[in-house]
């Protein structure tokens, strides 16, 4: 299967569980260290739903909550410790 990313490129979905967790993590680290552009170029679908009922949804919320996070902590560094994945769910 695949999906046209917001730059307009095709590829394919990442469809085992191991290549699940590389996404999750990539979209982690590009994003919270600082490019939260290409986060969302790279791993959002046209639709983009933010769980938090205090947060905006949409790619350019999640793009100003970043910023404005790093802004707040120019020092910020994610450190991710654990993946957990299963079948249909990565986290």
């Amino acid at each position: 299967m695949n999906r046209e990313s917001k730059s307009g490129e095709r590829r394919a979905f990442v469809t085992d569980l191991e290549g699940n967790k590389q996404v999750v993590v990539d979209y982690y680290q590009t994003a919270f260290n600082g490019n939260p552009d290409k986060a969302v170029a790279d791993h959002f679908g046209p639709r983009y739903i933010q769980h938090n009922p205090e947060a905006q949804d949409g790619p350019e919320a999640f793009i100003g909550f970043v910023r404005w996070l790093r802004s707040q902590y120019p020092n910020l560094q994610l450190d991710i410790k654990r993946v957990w994945g299963a079948p249909k769910e990565t986290w």
